[in-house]
């Protein structure tokens, strides 16, 4: 597998300082199998709706399937001295390392957290890189045909699934709040559906989360440099309005 059959598929993807050539001559197993993995990568409406936290994909499958490629979660204890006094340590969590001979690859996946996430992790990706620990960062977050596309799946599944009211809404695991209701009912325009999944993704998938688009500010500011940094966003294509597809 390839980054061009990722590019059919719709993905997103941008490189920084060199990061595409060299995962493809010194990590070409790693990025064969990152890539085929993505490709088969299936989100359900419904898990669209229910998930929660950065690191949902497929409800796991994805995590998964990295898993069992090797892609291994590890502790970095960095320590510094300054005229031979010590500093505290700093430790960094990182969740998806592959070795081989040739270094490691760090993957940061971004599914659905604050904006801020990508500052953290892309710092902490550039100090890695700078101590040698890794050779190249990959991000994974929503591109930008699946953000742009949200509202209109969403909306869809709820009709599919008969939602006229809030009581379907409930029936498929998704009982409202009253300060929901109250909000739902102030900005009703004639038609449920449409106003609620309007508000669910404003609320739930907004501006200030992870998303292509807010990623890519970080890279027009040089946030990350200079560590080759290969960019990945999760087209509309991976979406299936059936539960079951």
């Amino acid at each position: 597998m390839s980054l061009e059959e990722l590019h059919d598929a719709g993905f997103d993807i941008d490189a920084t300082n060199h990061a595409i050539a060299i995962l493809s001559e010194d990590f070409r197993a790693c990025l064969d199998d990152l890539c085929a993995t993505l490709l088969q990568l299936r989100i359900s409406c419904r898990e669209l709706i229910t998930s929660n936290g950065k690191n949902f994909l497929g409800d796991g499958k994805l995590l998964d399937s990295l898993t069992a490629l090797r892609w291994i979660s590890r502790r970095v204890v960095m320590q510094s001295f300054v005229d031979a006094q010590e500093n505290a340590a700093v430790t960094y969590e990182l969740d998806h390392v592959k070795d081989d001979e040739n270094g490691s690859v760090v993957l940061s996946i971004n599914w659905n957290n604050s904006e801020s996430s990508f500052d953290l992790d892309l710092e902490k990706i550039k100090r890695l890189h700078s101590a040698s620990v890794i050779s190249a960062g990959v991000v994974v977050t929503r591109g930008a045909s699946l953000q742009g596309s949200l509202r209109e799946l969403i909306s869809k599944y709820a009709k599919a699934n008969g939602v006229t009211g809030y009581r379907e809404l409930a029936d498929l695991g998704l009982s409202q709040t009253a300060g929901q209701v109250g909000d739902i009912e102030r900005q009703m325009d004639g038609n449920f559906v449409d106003t609620w999944s309007r508000m669910f993704v404003s609320d739930k998938f907004g501006a200030t989360t992870t998303h292509w688009a807010k990623l890519q500010e970080r890279i027009g500011r040089g946030v990350g440099k200079p560590c080759p940094l290969l960019l990945l966003g999760i087209p509309v294509s991976a979406v299936t309005i059936s539960d079951t597809d």
